[in-house]
């Protein structure tokens, strides 16, 4: 990562943050509140599945030295700080020491990240069993199995997804444009551009992509 000026250092109240907390030995999650410039940031107590509040609470003490990661405008951003103290009233927060430097790399616009969704696609009015194997904010590719189905679609030929696992409401589609088939003896790849997504479903989208990215981080 390389370093960037802290000068520019501005964040979105409500972004998602990834910690990790020297001691604790999981990474946790948090959302960042506000800041005083050159003073301190103010976070949201970080939590996590599998750790209970008083197992994070034993390494919550002051000067303990944590790593804040987060995902802003296409690239993977972080900085090194120290805890100065939390309170639990009114709210419960945190404050950080302000960060001296800020270090970023950029991510490849549209990266995809490998997954396995089961859905259904739809090639005009005909339903196709098929696994969604990778996506992005900007599309996905789609494997069809040639044994089941014979597939006749064409580039920019659009084919909608349902797509349980990644949408929270049944019913809800995903539109794409075809913009590659490659056929082998077991299964039809599809490459597909999302089309003009609903609000909703877009934010779904970017959501899973960004808490994937910084899973990985």
């Amino acid at each position: 990562m390389a370093p960037s000026t802290v000068e520019a250092f501005s964040l979105d109240a409500g972004t998602k943050l990834l910690m990790d907390v020297n001691g604790l030995g999981v990474k946790v999650y948090s959302y960042f509140v506000g800041l005083i410039k050159g003073r301190y940031i103010l976070t949201q107590i970080p939590f996590a599945q599998d750790q209970s509040r008083e197992q994070i609470f034993q390494f919550l003490y002051p000067q303990n030295k944590i790593t804040v990661r987060y995902i802003q405008d296409g690239a993977a951003l972080g900085f090194h700080c120290e805890l100065i103290k939390y309170i639990m009233v009114p709210f419960p927060l945190m404050f950080l020491s302000y960060p001296g430097k800020i270090e970023t790399y950029e991510l490849r616009k549209h990266k995809r990240l490998n997954c396995l969704f089961q859905a259904t696609a739809l090639v005009g009015e005909k339903p196709f069993k098929s696994m969604i194997t990778d996506l992005s904010t900007g599309g996905c590719q789609v494997i069809i199995p040639a044994k089941e189905h014979t597939l006749t679609c064409a580039i920019d030929d659009v084919i909608r997804l349902h797509c349980a696992a990644l949408l929270s409401e049944n019913g809800t589609t995903i539109e794409g444009k075809v913009m590659r088939v490659q056929k082998t003896e077991r299964k039809y790849l599809v490459g597909l551009k999302f089309q003009q997504l609903a609000e909703k479903v877009a934010d779904q989208i970017k959501d899973f992509v960004t808490d994937a990215q910084l899973c990985l981080m």
